[in-house]
């Protein structure tokens, strides 16, 4: 086992935050149980069940190209920190109303 380092910690609450553990773990060439204890020891909140996931416009378009390349909801799901049927629903929403019932991201300065 070797020793987290300061940048490594800070990745990970960036990607906590938005991310699955099991994603975190990938990126992070970690066991979902180092990442699970870090996150722990770090104070990093899940977030929380029942809570709506907010997408952007952009992500949305995003989703719709995995999807094309045959990329599975739930690996979809994956990269948005959401379900297989928060994708089934965020894309069904996006064909039915269009990208407007989404909102844009705001530009960085």
């Amino acid at each position: 086992m070797r020793d987290w380092t300061g940048p490594e910690e800070k990745k990970l609450a960036r990607l906590h935050e938005k991310f699955s553990i099991k994603y975190c773990a990938e990126v992070l060439n970690r066991s979902v149980i180092s990442i699970k204890n870090k996150a722990d020891r770090l104070g990093l909140k899940p977030k929380a069940r029942g809570t709506q996931q907010i997408f952007f416009a952009e992500d949305i378009a995003h989703m719709l190209e995995l999807a094309d390349l045959g990329f599975s909801h739930s690996q979809i799901g994956m990269c948005f920190n959401t379900s297989r049927w928060g994708v089934n629903s965020a894309l069904s929403k996006a064909r039915k109303y269009g990208f407007d019932k989404y909102p844009k991201r705001e530009e960085a300065n």
